[in-house]
């Protein structure tokens, strides 16, 4: 065989390798959303892509850090949160805005550390103002729902582990 033929050959096969790694990422993605076209995405409205019946992106951060709160709860907690949709999108862009100065100042040459340090403040703030919002929307459904009585009782746990203590490996 010529050198052209077995460059041609490893060629093709190295094609076929990084074809098939990708192809394997987007099956593990779309496995691991539990067969769904892709993760949520953000932007000025809120979250974008597949959600539960009661809005909730399955799997989302929401899930994972509010598994504790029961379900019955959901729809009150998202009409809080749709009773302020404009403000949250006002703040969602006012954290992207964050973002992006912060990329600046890690970006900009000579580097100025005193600005990068306030952009990463400044983002840390808002992002701060974002949780705040989604957290006092939780607590004050579940308050308002215990003033009335018709608050659920929590989860059993799974596993005979409460939802909040992750499994330690042995």
């Amino acid at each position: 065989m010529s050198r052209t033929t077995i460059a041609l050959i490893v060629a093709l096969v190295v094609s076929v390798a990084v074809n098939l790694l990708i192809l394997g990422t987007i099956i593990g993605h779309r496995a691991a959303m539990g067969g769904q076209a892709g993760a949520a995405r953000m932007h000025a409205g809120g979250f974008e892509g597949p959600r539960d019946r009661d809005g909730f992106t399955p799997l989302g951060p929401l899930d994972r850090a509010f598994r504790t709160v029961p379900e019955e709860m959901r729809p009150q907690i998202r009409e809080r949160l749709e009773a302020d949709r404009s403000e949250i999108g006002a703040q969602l862009a006012r954290v992207r805005e964050a973002r992006n100065a912060v990329s600046k100042a890690l970006g900009a040459r000579p580097f100025d550390r005193a600005a990068a340090d306030a952009a990463l403040a400044a983002l840390r703030a808002e992002i701060n103002t974002s949780q705040k919002r989604l957290h006092d929307a939780v607590t004050a459904s579940m308050a308002a729902a215990e003033a009335e009585g018709r608050l659920p009782p929590p989860r059993p746990p799974r596993n005979g582990r409460p939802d909040t203590e992750r499994p330690r490996p042995d």
